[in-house]
């Protein structure tokens, strides 16, 4: 008798056409038979640590045998061969999620997506075995993945063959299998229109961009470009539009410039979620920026101190140059595991060094470039080397030098492997570099070789170096991409996912998902290089608002690479855990000179913010300047200068740079209304309420200056509430924020201008019932920014003691300490209370 496993969209058991529910209420055998059926061939020893990991051998392999007596009194013995130690599923065995990826692969995608009926085991985990669980979610991302790709591909098929309603058919189905998928939402609006449907494409756009809006997600390029395509379509084509109109694809369509997307979920002030986590990210990036240099004197060159630097390619073909840093990368693990060395990160040289030299550069000059980067990070030991070959073998050779003479001491290879994956060969050559250098320095390798990780194929290591640099040079959504089918061709290859975590925070400001990314790394976190460690604890840490952790984090790999970026992501961290004086002495050793760090906003925003809140004003105007010099068309350095002559009261000289902001394009982070409010904020931080109201005479015309579907962008509303706030006009601010707080259920910020303007207006009640609404807010990726309202609303009700430890709570939750917190207009009634005083002390 067959038996069928259907796995995609929940979890059921079927004997020929006969469903055996009983199953499904026996989780741990369930998990025995999936696991089993899609491997087809494990021993026994694997499926017993899948499943029972965390029990003694003893007690796993029993309770094993246990299941599997189970699962044949309840089957039979035709789905299983058993032979020794090995188990293996008979063909009498079937599951869906096989069937769906041979599918995939033959080009079947129409029969493909027939099977797919949801998520690998959607709503069904197994509790206390995170192998199981690991191993679920790498193939749930896998066949999403997959079924992604089939979608792309069945409708691009029906496109070219002019069938738009079969499309419809395709993109409706693909967005009930996965709701929340903005490219799902893309296909479904694209194909309204091509099948004539203009009017309910826009509607559709428009609905779910307010729910987009109301979570506090921007909405992707691509389709913000399709949706204009539509209406400039529909506009020419007004009375009369035809049947099946042309208009832009989304592969050709491009958005102007006149406004970012996503600038609707990331704008808002010190209310944000989004922006906050944007900041955050950056010390990440930071530490994973290796363009940068500082002018720290060299450190000493120690012996026991390993560089490994990229071999180099010297067959003649440069599609094998990624083999060189791949080598490295990997040499350097291997070496990462003994505890009497300590191994410089390859991932400080991966951006900046690119593919190894060519055949047309000497052996001399690699090795001296070799010898210069050992020096400049104080490695006494170099290992580097080449590789060399003719179809179809490549042949690695590696010595390990010493300072200063850099005479060899160890000479490894020749070591040959398949030109097509070379990485057993590159294995091998890292564990004979480890071994020559115990034997040397007559070490023990206790356990090393046992604790050895598998290499990842040359596929996925060739992503992972093409998504590391698409990251550090501004690409965060390819990059994500890159990094993350890294991991997909080789599971235990989880480095990539570091970046990638990172990366989705960045491109797309999705903290579950660079979260849920973590949470796989977290199961193999101790057994990462201690790099990789430390870049793992600064990137969950910053995710999930931790900035102490974040902090000590950059600060353990500053020690560990002291001229490396983390320097410089210690240096951002101390300023948002109020130390700002640590942070312009960090940050002081970056040559700004340099063009990277020159277009490097957030550098100037960090190094201003520091001096600001020193009350290092007028230093902060000379840098602000700087910043504006090498970034003349760019809006974020004219904000920098506004903060700083607010701060010094130079109101004639804001005039100018205000009307120059709105002449420049929007950012993510920065639009004119945003500036126009933060400078009135700045301005009454410093006194000076008669120039903040002048300033703030400014906001009706530029709102006015807006297109009607700008003037409803989400983000717009909230400058609009906040700058009657801050006039005064509270009457008019009230309905704003109760108009946002149903479009933005998510965000703190309608709640709390709610709960400050009960309060400013005598209805303490009022300002109480909003205040327990904020603490009732629930989510890891608030940031603190509902305590940071609760904290307000509070102050404004006259409770000081109690509004400074709600602010002391808010900053463990996430917020961070800068000018925002500074400037804050409900903390500035706090401005005379010591203990306000002495929290917001910087260095205190």
């Amino acid at each position: 008798m067959d038996f069928r496993i259907q796995t995609l969209g929940g979890f059921r058991v079927f004997r020929g056409e006969e469903e055996l529910p009983r199953l499904t209420e026996q989780p741990t055998r369930a998990a025995v038979l999936v696991y089993l059926a899609m491997k087809r061939d494990v021993t026994r020893d694997t499926l017993q640590g899948a499943i029972w990991g965390a029990l003694p051998p003893e007690r796993a392999r029993h309770s094993l045998n246990q299941a599997l007596y189970l699962l044949r009194r309840d089957f039979g013995d035709d789905w299983i061969v058993s032979e020794g130690e090995r188990l293996r599923a008979s063909e009498s065995l079937s599951v869906d999620a096989i069937e769906f990826e041979r599918l995939v692969s033959e080009d079947a995608t129409a029969e493909a997506l027939a099977l797919y009926e949801g998520e690998f085991l959607e709503g069904w985990y197994l509790r206390d075995t995170p192998e199981f669980e690991h191993w679920t979610d790498r193939v749930r991302l896998r066949l999403s993945r997959l079924h992604r790709e089939a979608r792309r591909s069945r409708l691009a098929e029906l496109r070219h063959a002019g069938d738009m309603d079969g499309g419809l058919e395709v993109a409706r189905d693909w967005l009930r299998r996965d709701p929340a998928g903005e490219e799902a939402q893309h296909a479904l609006i694209e194909f309204l229109a091509l099948s004539g449907r203009r009017e309910d494409a826009l509607e559709h756009f428009e609905a779910w961009q307010r729910e987009r809006a109301a979570e506090q997600l921007p909405v992707a390029e691509e389709t913000l470009a399709l949706v204009d395509s539509i209406r400039n379509r529909e506009a020419r084509e007004a009375p009369h539009a035809r049947e099946r109109p042309e208009f832009e694809s989304a592969e050709s369509s491009r958005r102007g410039p006149e406004i970012e997307p996503g600038a609707s979920a990331r704008t808002g002030g010190h209310t944000g979620r989004v922006l906050a986590g944007a900041a955050a990210v950056v010390a990440i990036a930071l530490l994973l920026l290796t363009a940068m240099r500082d002018r720290s004197p060299a450190p000493a060159l120690d012996p026991g101190r390993v560089l490994v630097y990229p071999l180099e390619n010297r067959t003649g073909d440069v599609t094998l140059d990624p083999a060189g840093m791949l080598a490295a990368d990997w040499i350097t693990r291997s070496l990462a595991r003994a505890d009497f060395l300590e191994v410089f990160p390859t991932s400080e040289l991966m951006a900046v060094a690119g593919a190894p030299a060519g055949g047309d550069e000497t052996l001399e000059d690699h090795l001296a470039r070799a010898q210069a980067a050992a020096r400049a990070a104080g490695c006494g030991t170099l290992v580097t080397g080449a590789y060399y070959g003719q179809e179809p073998e490549i042949e690695f050779h590696a010595q390990v030098l010493q300072a200063p003479e850099w005479e060899v001491l160890e000479s490894v290879g020749p070591i040959r492997a398949e030109r097509v994956d070379p990485m057993e060969a590159v294995d091998v050559l890292g564990q004979r570099v480890l071994v020559g250098l115990s034997v040397r320095w007559d070490h023990r390798l206790r356990g090393v070789f046992a604790e050895s990780a598998r290499p990842p194929s040359y596929e996925a290591y060739v992503a992972f170096a093409d998504g590391f640099r698409m990251f550090v040079f501004g690409q965060p959504r390819e990059a994500a991409r890159a990094l993350m089918r890294a991991n997909e061709v080789s599971p235990e290859f989880t480095a990539p996912l570091i970046v990638a975590a990172v990366a989705l925070v960045q491109g797309w400001g999705d903290f579950e998902a660079a979260d849920s990314v973590l949470r796989i790394v977290e199961v193999s976190r101790d057994r990462l290089p201690p790099y990789d460690r430390l870049r793992f604890d600064l990137a969950q840490a910053t995710v999930r608002g931790d900035h102490e952790r974040a902090y000590r984090a950059a600060r353990e790999a500053a020690a560990l690479v002291p001229r490396g970026t983390a320097h410089y992501a210690s240096g951002q961290l101390a300023l948002e855990i109020n130390r700002p004086r640590e942070a312009l002495e960090r940050l002081g050793t970056m040559d700004a000179t340099k063009p990277e760090v020159a277009g490097f906003l957030m550098y100037w925003d960090k190094l201003t913010q520091a001096h600001h809140l020193l009350g290092s004003h007028s230093q902060e105007l000379e840098e602000a300047r700087r910043a504006r010099g090498y970034n003349a068309d760019r809006i974020l350095p004219v904000w920098l200068e506004i903060r700083a002559l607010a701060a010094l009261g130079r109101l004639s000289e804001i005039q100018p740079l205000l009307d120059e902001s709105q002449r420049l394009s929007w950012t993510p982070e920065v639009n004119p209304g945003l500036i126009l409010v933060r400078a009135v904020e700045e301005l009454q931080a410093h006194g000076d309420s008669a120039g903040a109201l002048q300033i703030l005479e400014r906001f009706p015309a530029w709102y006015d200056s807006l297109d009607p579907q700008q003037r409803t962008r989400p983000d717009v509303r909230v400058l609009l509430g906040r700058a009657h706030y801050l006039a005064g006009r509270l009457d008019e601010a009230r309905p704003l924020f109760e108009e946002l707080r149903t479009v933005m259920p998510a965000n703190p910020a309608p709640l709390r201008y709610l709960g400050t303007i009960a309060a400013r207006t005598g209805d303490p009640d009022a300002a109480r019932a909003y205040s327990r609404e904020l603490d009732q807010m629930t989510g890891l990726h608030l940031l603190g920014q509902h305590t940071l309202g609760m904290a307000a609303v509070t102050a404004r009700l006259g409770e000081r003691e109690q509004a400074v430890g709600l602010l002391r709570r808010a900053v463990t939750e996430g917020v961070r300490f800068g000018t925002v917190l500074h400037s804050d207009p409900d903390l500035l009634v706090l401005a005379d209370y010591a203990p306000f005083q002495e929290f917001m002390r910087p260095d205190a």
